[in-house]
């Protein structure tokens, strides 16, 4: 006579065995999901084999490297910190309406955020043109209050070059008499 031996078991998709449910060694089957669980000595119920026994913390633990894309179905990457404690970073994305691709670039350094701009204290040299479409270029001064100098363009009606001379000094501006009268010898 054949002798059946049927396990604990489960049809709800998804459900584990707790482990007041399970003696220490005793096996348990989720029958719809194709999973097999056990509970240890210390009472975690761990799944025995499978995929679902791998977590990204044992890939990273053993230095796993993969070539493959990671994609993220509607969620963030969450950065603890190194204390365990109620603030994170969360990195998102905003519902995409085209394929977007952002390129970290080849380069050690603080991403800037709108949140972090008075924080950055130089950008580095330009090395190509800056094309400013209908913009002006404002200077603070060294105190912050509600005077500033605004650098703007009249439309230009053709290309236009205006060249700075190359020496130290101040620029002269229409109704400045003196410089007008040393430029222009008026």
């Amino acid at each position: 006579m054949t002798t059946v031996i049927k396990l604990k078991r489960s049809e709800t998709p998804s459900q584990i065995p707790s482990a007041g449910s399970l003696e220490a060694g005793e096996l348990a089957m989720n029958v719809t999901d194709g999973k097999f669980y056990t509970k240890t000595s210390g009472g975690t119920v761990l799944e025995v084999g499978g995929a679902g026994s791998v977590t990204l913390q044992d890939v990273t633990d053993n230095g796993a490297v993969t070539t493959n894309d990671l994609t993220l179905n509607g969620s963030n990457l969450v950065f603890e910190g190194a204390l365990e404690n109620a603030f994170e970073t969360t990195l998102t994305v905003a519902e995409p309406d085209a394929d977007r691709t952002i390129t970290l670039p080849n380069v050690s350094g603080t991403a800037i955020t709108t949140g972090n701009l008075t924080g950055i204290t130089s950008l580095g040299t330009l090395t190509s043109d800056i094309t400013l479409n209908n913009s002006n270029i404002i200077f603070e001064g060294s105190t912050e209050d509600d005077f500033e100098t605004t650098l703007t363009v009249t439309d230009p009606t053709a290309d236009r070059t205006i060249t700075l001379p190359n020496q130290s000094g101040t620029v002269a501006m229409d109704g400045d008499a003196l410089a007008y009268s040393i430029v222009f010898g008026g």
